[in-house]
């Protein structure tokens, strides 16, 4: 601060700088202040924008969480199916890993079953697949498979294979 003469060309007082001080102080105060509220101002608007972009990501994730599941659920219940035509009844299905309807028992047969219609390479490996990953041992799996693919040993070594069993 520099020393500015009265208008008789005195310098200023100690209480004249104090004062001067004071006012300066102040203006310094209002302006933090001012400054600090435009931050809280802009920081809790942002906060507001990315709070409502995780709440708006995590909405749309439950909901992609939600779908998968349903299509699993589905899936399984394919695969149940699967199982059970190849079986010819409810009992060679592969466990439900959700809780499923009950199921009727089949009726009994009075004429003997006539021979499951033989399924596509695909299914039949589905069908593998399925028995595979319901740990059921190779000899029932091929033996379930016998009547519905040319070589049900080699099929079943193929598929118990890829999922190491």
């Amino acid at each position: 601060m520099t020393e500015q003469s009265q208008p008789g060309g005195q310098p200023p007082t100690a209480s004249e700088i104090l004062s001067a001080a004071e006012r300066l102080a102040e203006e310094i105060r209002e302006r933090a202040d001012a400054d600090a509220e435009a931050i809280r101002a802009r920081v809790g608007t942002e906060s507001a924008a990315a709070r409502s972009a995780i709440q708006e990501g995590v909405r749309r994730l439950s909901e992609l969480a939600d779908g998968m599941l349903e299509r699993l659920a589905e899936m399984r219940a394919e695969l149940d199916a699967l199982g059970a035509s190849l079986d010819g009844s409810a009992g060679g299905a592969a466990p439900a890993r959700q809780p499923a309807a009950p199921k009727e028992p089949a009726p009994a047969a009075a004429a003997p079953e006539s021979p499951p219609e033989p399924v596509d390479d695909a299914g039949a490996r589905l069908i593998a697949l399925n028995l595979a990953l319901s740990d059921t041992p190779r000899d029932e799996a091929a033996r379930q498979l016998r009547d519905q693919v040319p070589d049900p040993e080699r099929l079943v070594d193929e598929v118990y294979a890829s999922v190491d069993r």
